[in-house]
């Protein structure tokens, strides 16, 4: 369980930069396209390694879709509420 945590950690880190640089549509189509695959392939994983390394994929790209999301909701929030 502590695997998909380091690869969340990772994924902020790159996520707002991927955000910045390809554009925040790209990079959350990116980001989901590598989370569904990534974790349809771990239901299949042959041993623990593979699991582990998949599973830290998998939090990569939740990792790299928060920053990302949140900044657009932050765009489309009017100012006067």
């Amino acid at each position: 369980a502590g695997f998909i945590f380091v690869g969340f950690l990772c994924g902020n880190i790159v996520g707002g930069y991927l955000g910045d640089r390809w554009g925040r549509r790209n990079t959350l189509l990116l980001s989901g396209t590598v989370f569904v695959v990534a974790a349809a392939a771990s239901a299949f994983a042959p041993d623990l390694i593979t699991l582990c390394l998949l599973r830290m994929i998998v939090g990569l790209a939740v990792g790299c879709k928060l920053p990302v999301s949140v900044s657009i909701m932050i765009e489309f929030t009017p100012a006067n509420m």
